[in-house]
């Protein structure tokens, strides 16, 4: 048997002591340049995976639009430009790496600030440059210096508003997983058609960034009651 110490390793990140929760580790994302970031309870982290050193850390200053927001952060996305969207309950920043700068976008919704106080529960980059944002209030799709161009809520057929994961299929329709089943949304159309225990689907409550999609198309929703796998061409199937 092998010994503990070559089984695992704890990594020190070197967070303050004494502070509820600052260790807490949400999100492990590996951008295009093949860094590694961590989003914590404390703010964002590059690690060295191979050393497991803290290459940069960026703490959260709520007065200023150039940093971190006061919260954890809960999701971390990357659009085509390589800029970061880091997503947290007090809204979304976007963070240059090259020049390790943030900034708050303008998202708004008629005199509606949608994004830059939303509680952010992930984000789904798309192909044509623009990003769609799972909050808990909804869907918001936006394009980068152009502003919202939808926002989708319960009168869009939403089964919930709380927006925990979203993946893409084949198609380009958009996935999501909620406290309140599965949905599909076509962005062509805007039509959104939502699944529950009455299609089947016995894992209605699904868990916040617990979702892949896999080589084969096939997509995978953690929830409460295990995995999910759904298979766009053939609908749909759970374990």
């Amino acid at each position: 048997r092998a010994a503990d110490s070559d089984i695992y390793t704890v990594i020190d990140l070197g967070l303050p002591e004494g502070t509820p929760d600052a260790a807490s580790v949400r999100q492990i994302f590996i951008d295009r340049s093949q860094r590694v970031w961590l989003g914590t309870a404390w703010g964002l982290l590059q690690l060295d995976p191979d050393s497991g050193a803290v290459l940069r850390r960026y703490t959260a200053a709520p007065d200023r639009h150039d940093s971190l927001p006061r919260a954890s952060i809960s999701s971390i996305c990357q659009t085509h430009d390589k800029a970061l969207w880091i997503g947290t309950a007090h809204g979304l920043r976007r963070f240059d790496p090259v020049h390790e700068r943030f900034s708050r976008p303008t998202v708004r919704d008629g005199s509606r600030d949608v994004l830059g106080v939303s509680d952010i529960l992930s984000c789904l980059p798309d192909p044509d440059g623009s990003l769609w944002v799972g909050t808990a209030s909804g869907i918001v799709h936006f394009q980068p210096g152009r502003g919202v161009l939808r926002s989708y809520g319960e009168a869009d057929g939403l089964p919930s508003l709380t927006i925990y994961s979203m993946l893409r299929d084949a198609d380009r329709n958009i996935w999501a997983g909620t406290d309140r089943g599965l949905l599909r949304l076509d962005p062509a159309t805007g039509r959104v058609r939502s699944y529950g225990q009455r299609d089947g689907l016995e894992n209605e409550e699904f868990n916040q960034s617990a979702a892949y999609a896999g080589k084969d198309g096939a997509l995978y929703f953690g929830g409460v009651h295990g995995i999910t796998v759904v298979h766009p061409d053939r609908l749909w199937r759970s374990t």
